[in-house]
């Protein structure tokens, strides 16, 4: 895949491609003149008609050249022959149709056999035909030339006319030989004319023309040109995915090559799977033959990826692909490549064990390792004990299971086989049932014995034990960053930069730092996994990946601050107004959950920080308003019990937070009744100020939290200690 994308055409190939397509100027010509039934060629015959009349004194050849001007588009008195009027242009234009499946045809019978060629590729083709709509856009822009018109035609008519007239001419009898020598030059000069005349009006079809009604119509090169746009538009999608479908192999086939921890032998170690790629490919196994052998291999697989062709018809529509393969095209390309190495698939474990000079040492290993590790004090009865010996293929009794079984002591009748239809493996399993704890020193704490039961944690052994439901620890920088991702997507999601489309999160304006890479990025619709899966996995859903993620974020809501009707402060009121109806689509989304994201971000940012705490602060005065320390009585008649700030609504009088920052955490809203006392959306009434000043005692002689002057827009953050 690789490899065959990469390939890109030299410019003598590109043009070597355009003439093997063959749909120049003069070879759209020809295919007109074809696809219109023969123009040329029915011209030709009336012309020699007309020509035959100019020997003839008595016949009138101006009135031929008149109806050969109107079949060519030409306007005029005479009447029509049988050729009609404007006969050439309505020729022409009636075969478009025709001359666009012609062009299909050449096009569609150029790429399938050069698509699949090791030595081109989607790539290359998609170069070639560029360079293909480039050359038709620039004729396009080009100028018109001039209409021919017959005038040459009747002066040399008017001139022999003039001539055979002449009386020096008839009384030397010449009359019958000046009209045979000029009008052989008339025939030369007719026929120039109607293929220029002709010639004409096909460049008229090719290019844009403006129709009698006055509207702009599209010429043949117009449609010819979209027809190659949708191939190379199809083909550089086709490119992309093999691209990406090249990347998940190589990292599908770096995990392969890492050899596994397990309690027993792998047969194969890291690099002889190269190894035996190697031998195949290029049969003996020689590093110098291996490149073209691979292309050989590359080139017969590609050719049975018939569906290939579906990727690129002309006569598909634009739309959106995935930016990897079909798993139909993975799964036809992976069966198709197994082909080549039919003749190892079917090996199984036991005969790449028998064939090793150490087999002895392997079984006895594989028996020592799977006796049991657990001490017992007691007998076990034989219903409490059961060992399997399980073997690859369906056949327990063939020569290899014997043989191991021997050689690892599990042919024992305590040894039940089994078998299994993975060639890959063979597994010797040992259990134990109804054990008492109390029997087993290894386990439960008993003096000087060193148990189970006694084990330290040291840190995670094996990749399988770090992640078994997939969890994993993450380390303080990385919590930090989690956090972090969390609230630039919460921000995103309620400012609307991005979204969830086909049940996924989606970034679609992700940029794409080499050609035809993807700009999209899928995360899931849940914003803890999402965050998680940007901060730890550091890839998207498609195994993307994700680092220029924050800068596209950030610059998405960048443009917003900058942008003329949205300033920092509409973009912090769009962030409250919009946060109780967003999350569309998301999963296990919390608006009250997320609202202390969208204040730490904004509080993070100076330019949204003043008016942040504008909107969601108090004035300086209802701050001590709301201020009771203990021993003075509220609004409801309640006593002070506890220094803080105290709901002034007569019906309720909550506690609303023992300092300032717990109740900013709040945005300065009592949880009980609802009331709001923020600068922005505050919902409290005139008359409790006045309740307030009438009824509020004064304040005993105790320590308290000084009152509030005025609000402070550098104060620093207060530190989460609840993260850890």
């Amino acid at each position: 895949m690789e490899k065959w994308v990469a390939n890109d055409p030299s410019d003598l190939e590109i043009g070597k491609a355009m003439r093997d397509i063959g749909i120049s100027q003069n070879s759209l010509f020809e295919i007109m003149d074809g696809a219109a039934g023969g123009l040329t060629q029915r011209l030709d015959v009336r012309v020699t008609q007309a020509l035959n009349k100019l020997t003839n004194p008595r016949s009138n050849f101006l009135i031929d050249l008149d109806q050969i001007d109107q079949a060519l588009g030409i306007a005029n008195g005479a009447s029509p022959d049988e050729l009609g009027m404007n006969y050439v242009p309505l020729q022409l234009q009636g075969c478009r149709d025709q001359v666009l499946d012609i062009v299909e045809h050449k096009l569609w019978a150029w790429l399938q056999p050069t698509l699949i060629r090791w030595e081109a590729g989607p790539n290359y083709c998609a170069r070639v035909l560029g360079k293909m709509i480039s050359d038709m856009e620039h004729s396009l822009g080009s100028t018109n030339p001039p209409p021919p018109d017959s005038g040459p035609v009747r002066f040399q008519v008017q001139n022999m006319q003039e001539l055979c007239a002449d009386p020096m001419v008839r009384i030397t009898h010449l009359n019958s030989r000046v009209r045979h020598d000029i009008s052989v030059n008339i025939g030369i000069q007719l026929r120039g004319y109607i293929r220029k005349k002709i010639e004409f009006e096909k460049q008229r079809i090719l290019r844009d023309y403006k129709a009698p009604n006055g509207t702009v119509q599209n010429g043949l090169l117009r449609d010819i040109i979209k027809t190659l746009n949708r191939v190379k538009f199809n083909l550089e999608h086709v490119a992309t995915a093999c691209r990406t479908h090249a990347e998940l192999c190589q990292k599908e086939a770096a995990r392969l090559d890492t050899v596994p921890r397990i309690n027993g032998q792998i047969l194969m170690v890291e690099g002889d799977g190269a190894k035996i790629y190697q031998r195949i490919v290029s049969q003996n196994g020689s590093l110098t033959e291996l490149d073209a052998a691979q292309a050989a291999k590359a080139g017969w697989l590609l050719s049975q990826w018939s569906t290939l062709f579906d990727e690129t018809a002309p006569v598909k529509a634009y739309f959106e692909r995935a930016v990897t393969l079909s798993t139909a095209d993975q799964t036809t390309l992976m069966r198709t490549a197994k082909d080549v190495f039919a003749e190892i698939l079917h090996d199984d474990v036991l005969s790449l064990w028998a064939d090793r000079p150490d087999a002895q040492a392997i079984a006895e290993k594989l028996a020592k390792g799977s006796k049991f590790f657990i001490e017992t004090v007691n007998t076990l009865s034989p219903g409490d004990k059961k060992s399997f010996a399980v073997f690859p293929g369906a056949d327990v009794d063939s020569d290899r299971v014997r043989q191991f079984r021997k050689m690892s002591g599990c042919d024992t009748k305590d040894w039940q086989a089994i078998t299994s239809s993975s060639n890959f493996r063979a597994s010797l399993l040992s259990e134990l049932h109804q054990i008492a704890l109390a029997n087993t020193p290894g386990i439960v704490i008993q003096p000087g014995v060193q148990s189970l039961e006694a084990a330290e944690f040291n840190k995670w052994s094996t990749y399988s034990r770090l992640n078994p439901d997939g969890w994993q620890p993450i380390s303080d920088s990385q919590l930090d960053g989690l956090q972090e991702c969390k609230e630039l997507l919460a921000v995103a999601i309620i400012l609307d930069v991005i979204g969830v489309k086909m049940g996924n999160l989606i970034c679609s304006n992700y940029p794409a730092v080499n050609f035809g890479q993807s700009t999209v990025r899928s995360l899931p619709n849940d914003l803890n996994k999402a965050a998680r899966m940007w901060a730890i996995d550091k890839s998207d859903l498609n195994q993307l990946e994700l680092t220029h993620l924050e800068t596209t974020l950030k610059t998405s809501i960048l443009n917003l601050k900058q942008n003329s009707e949205l300033t920092p402060e509409g973009v912090v009121r769009r962030l409250r107004d919009n946060l109780s109806n967003s999350g569309t689509g998301m999963e296990n989304w919390d608006p009250a959950a997320v609202s202390p994201l969208l204040r730490s971000f904004c509080m993070k940012d100076a330019e949204l920080r003043q008016y942040y705490i504008t909107f969601t602060s108090a004035s300086a005065s209802l701050q001590n308003t709301l201020w009771y320390v203990n021993g003075q009585s509220t609004v409801s008649g309640r006593r002070v019990e506890q220094s803080g700030y105290y709901c002034i609504n007569p019906a309720c009088g909550s506690f609303i937070g023992a300092t300032k920052e717990e109740v900013e955490q709040n945005e300065w809203m009592c949880k009980r009744c609802s009331a709001i006392y923020s600068t922005e959306g505050c919902t409290y009434k005139p008359e409790w100020l006045d309740l307030v000043a009438r009824t509020k005692t004064s304040q005993p002689q105790v320590y308290s939290t000084p009152i509030v002057t005025q609000p402070s827009a550098a104060e620093p953050e207060p530190h989460d200690f609840n993260r850890a």
